[in-house]
């Protein structure tokens, strides 16, 4: 991390984990200066590859990722964290949390989110039994449990963002919201796994996906751009999701 923060014209990164920690689970843990400070550790030493492992230990999966925690000098004590998916599967709680620290330094807020959801499968209609070969050693439906969980969750969390960005008088705001299921590509997307290993075809799927965003038909980067260069503002909503293939705005 200390090699991020050389290059002054990096965005600032926020990973997130979520606390598996007795007394602190169910909370969450950034891989930030101020959460480092709070276990008296240097986060500038701590490998990014590590801290993305932390984001991505999906249960059952994979075990905790642990830190040393230096604030309890009188014994070794250390923090368990796991998948950031479980607390905020959108990473919308670190942005809220960065608003309103600095809200009185601006009076522009654009948020842009990339919100790479897709829906589970389910099991068919058509079967009688839910379980397959390997769900007869350990049952997959954890898995079905564990999407329905974050799919409500998300838009709990969307919902609550937009609200909190409509309670901002002194600032104008835009949420700009890109969803998975509003791209012409989105079955092709929808395969991709999320195992950091991204072969050259995905590539050039997420590539088709960007490009066909980036276009000057889309309103909310028509907004996005109006709010930031001009004084008053022709967009009334504070909220935009653009669905490429019938170019429609959704609310």
């Amino acid at each position: 991390f200390g090699d991020i923060e050389v290059n002054t014209d990096r965005p600032y990164i926020v990973l997130n984990a979520t606390n598996g920690t007795t007394g602190e689970t169910s909370k969450k843990f950034t891989f930030t200066h101020d959460d480092f400070i709070k276990i008296k550790s240097n986060i500038n030493k701590y490998h990014v590859g590590r801290a993305v492992m932390a984001t991505a230990c999906s249960p059952a999966a994979f075990n905790y990722m642990t830190l040393r925690n230096f604030a309890k000098e009188d014994s070794r004590k250390y923090v368990h964290v796991f998948d950031g998916g479980v607390f905020d599967n959108l990473g919308l709680d670190s942005v809220k949390e960065i608003i309103e620290i600095n809200k009185s330094e601006y009076n522009k807020i654009v948020v842009i989110l990339v919100d790479s959801f897709t829906k589970a499968k389910g099991v068919s209609s058509d079967s009688s039994d839910a379980r397959k070969f390997f769900d007869y050693i350990v049952d997959l439906n954890v898995l079905d449990s564990f999407d329905s969980l974050l799919s409500a969750n998300r838009l709990e969390t969307v919902k609550d963002f937009r609200e909190l960005l409509l309670s901002y008088k002194n600032q104008e705001t835009f949420f700009y919201h890109i969803k998975f299921e509003d791209l012409k590509n989105k079955d092709e997307l929808n395969l991709i796994k999320t195992d950091f290993n991204i072969s050259k075809t995905d590539r050039e799927e997420i590539d088709a996906a960007v490009l066909s965003l980036i276009v000057k038909e889309n309103p909310c980067l028509c907004a996005i751009k109006d709010i930031l260069v001009s004084d008053e503002t022709k967009y009334e909503s504070r909220y935009c999701s653009w669905n490429v293939i019938d170019n429609s705005l959704n609310d």
